[in-house]
């Protein structure tokens, strides 16, 4: 629910009081004018704009003249663009562009040119977010068009700022600066501050993406100094988070871990934990560059409960937000009477004069009352305990039962010996459940393995990790694919259609784009070819007395949804007796730890299996796990690990 000063709550509370005990109607209606204008700067949900969406409702039942009814219509629209930007916080895009559309037809219908350009705009906005720029730069250009022929000057600037960000997003970035340097322009002139320090933090990460990091900086500067001089401390922190990129990418790292140390402290002061997320992500990556690893973990792992922070709160916002919908109801019919019941007692104290004597039994009773609340309150209390306790013991008994289920869809023991005998697989998740997974099939003689890192870890990496699994076995079997990059793109095509449906039915969810790192290897046992196609994830070759690895690179794109998505490459490999391949996450080289607290990287583990060449296949695995357990120490692991190794 969106915060809302007290003085702007009282008004507004103030109002509806207004509203329920007026018998003119034209006073009604000026309550809900200042109603409708407060609940669409405050963008408060749910307790105001359901409230004006109803009892404006009633109000044109009442068949007002045309001058009260285009105002009640334009409060209307108004309340129910409220409701549909609401949706939109919550992920339900669906019943976000439903709202609007609502909204927009109503502005159309009583010619609200204004007002139509704002639908117009918010539908934009939506498409911006899904990625259809091209719908996107549509209808913000249909809402330039009513800025321009009715000369709203802050608008015009706005929608040339969207659709310089749209093209910026297209990677069209000439457009995407001459939209952005037209809607400063327009800003300096009419003195917008605020509108103008976006604008410019926007042409500040067009440049960026450039590649002219001076240019960059030069608007980034102009743009921290603006929202310092209007006092916005938001807006502050995040211009001192580009300036520590723009510094880092310099190499000026000094300045650069000032200006992120500064953010974080804003960050934390408000409460916003996205601010102190970004900020602890780039003070590890320069940490790391200056070799100062206890840093650098120390701000990495400050990321990871930042970034898990963040997504419990989207996972409960929905429910949240019905609930205080729901509380409010309740809470509404409460006041209502408690509100006639004080009336009541003020008469009849009034009538019946009451004396001292009444007075003090009364105070003797309201201590009674008073004690058995606390008594009740404190039976409450222990039996909330208890609640929570049997709750918390189900929600480990559920992740232990959702661990059985993700053992039953790995292969066995058994399977992975009869199609892969001279193999090993390290397998350690960091919670009770995982994100990592390990997977083999075997198909005419082919046997068909991988090693493969969704989104996240612990019960959200699991979950994407069923669906991926999923996908990989359907490909095969349903699909008939043999070929490995053919099964990574059609896996990709599954994988994103499965979570993306999940969107237009979960309004907690937005713009997923979860999906997994995977290397995937098929082995013709009867040639000893070996086909190999990877998203992300090498593959290593130590040949027979080898004493260097060959890599064979992935390509850089995930399996899930992206932007701009290329074919996946395979690579085919003739293999010789005593050959070794590994394929793995990322879990192993990311780890933390030595005596330094830095990453192992991957030289380090390429030296590892190196030192382990000759030794047999089985023996490497208790090698590489303890050298993990070693390098780790006392320190926490911070991802899964899946590391799989076969000798031909």
């Amino acid at each position: 629910m969106s915060k809302i000063s007290n003085q702007d709550k009282y008004l507004i509370d103030s109002c509806l009081s207004f509203y329920h005990n007026t018998k003119n109607d034209t006073a009604k209606v000026t309550a809900i004018s200042t109603i409708v204008e407060e609940s669409w700067d405050n963008n408060v949900w749910p307790k105001y704009n359901i409230w004006l969406y109803n009892h404006t409702l009633k109000e044109l039942n009442k068949k007002p003249n045309n001058k009260t009814k285009r105002f009640l219509l334009n409060s209307i629209s108004g309340a129910i663009n409220n409701i549909g930007y609401n949706y939109k916080t919550q992920g339900d895009i669906e019943k976000a562009l439903e709202y609007y559309h609502k909204s927009l037809k109503i502005k159309e219908a009583i010619n609200d040119k204004k007002g139509i350009a704002v639908g117009l705009n918010n539908i934009g906005i939506i498409f911006d977010d899904q990625g259809d720029i091209e719908k996107a730069i549509s209808y913000y250009e249909k809402c330039l068009n009513i800025q321009l022929k009715i000369n709203d000057k802050e608008g015009i600037a706005r929608s040339y700022s969207n659709i310089g960000l749209a093209y910026y997003n297209q990677s069209n970035i000439l457009k995407a600066i001459e939209y952005c340097h037209k809607s400063t322009k327009i800003q300096e002139e009419i003195g917008d501050k605020k509108g103008l320090a976006t604008s410019l933090n926007n042409l500040a990460a067009i440049y960026s993406k450039q590649g002219n990091i001076t240019r960059s900086l030069k608007y980034h500067k102009k743009s921290l100094a603006i929202e310092e001089e209007i006092g916005n401390k938001s807006g502050t922190a995040w211009a001192l988070i580009n300036l520590g990129r723009s510094y880092g990418k310099l190499k000026d790292y000094n300045i650069a871990i000032g200006h992120l140390k500064k953010s974080m402290t804003i960050g934390n002061e408000l409460g916003i934990p996205i601010v102190v997320q970004n900020s602890a992500l780039t003070l590890s990556q320069i940490y790391e560059e200056q070799n100062k690893g206890m840093e650098a973990y120390k701000m990495h792992k400050l990321y990871i409960n930042m970034r898990d922070s963040i997504n419990n709160e989207k996972n409960l916002k929905a429910s949240t937000e019905q609930e205080a919908k729901y509380e409010y109801e309740k809470q509404k019919a409460i006041d209502d009477a408690e509100h006639k019941k004080i009336i009541a007692i003020n008469n009849k104290e009034k009538e019946k004069q009451i004396i001292i004597s009444i007075a003090t039994a009364l105070v003797l009773l309201l201590v009674v009352i008073f004690l058995f609340f606390v008594f009740s309150r404190l039976k409450i209390t222990r039996k909330q305990k208890q609640v929570i306790e049997h709750q918390n013991s189900e929600i480990v008994d559920s992740i232990t039962y959702a661990k059985r289920i993700q053992d039953a869809i790995l292969p066995t023991s058994d399977y992975i010996n009869k199609h892969l005998p001279n193999s090993f697989i390290l397998y350690k998740p960091k919670d009770i459940v995982a994100g990592d997974f390990y997977w083999i099939t075997n198909i005419n003689n082919k046997v068909y393995f991988a090693a493969a890192d969704c989104t996240g870890h612990g019960v959200p990496g699991a979950m994407v990790s069923v669906v991926c699994h999923n996908a990989l076995d359907r490909v095969l079997r349903e699909f008939k694919l043999t070929n490995p990059a053919e099964i990574l793109n059609k896996t990709r095509e599954l994988v994103s259609t499965q979570l993306n449906k999940s969107t237009d039915t979960s309004p907690h969810m937005k713009n997923i784009r979860d999906g997994m790192d995977i290397a995937l290897c098929c082995l013709d046992k009867n040639t000893n070819i070996l086909d190999y196609a990877g998203a992300y994830n090498p593959l290593w070759i130590l040949r027979k007395n080898t004493t260097k690895i060959e890599e064979i690179k992935a390509t850089r794109q995930s399996i899930g949804r992206i932007d701009n998505p290329k074919p996946f490459q395979s690579h085919i490999i003739k293999l010789n007796s005593g050959d070794s391949i590994y394929i793995f996450s990322d879990g192993f080289a990311d780890q933390f730890g030595g005596d330094k607290g830095k990453k192992m990287m991957y030289k380090k583990f390429k030296n590892l299996l190196l030192d382990l060449v000759n030794k047999d296949i089985a023996i490497q695995k208790v090698e590489i796990d303890n050298y993990f357990e070693s390098w780790k120490g006392n320190m926490e692991q911070i991802d899964d690990v899946c590391v799989i190794g076969v000798r031909i």
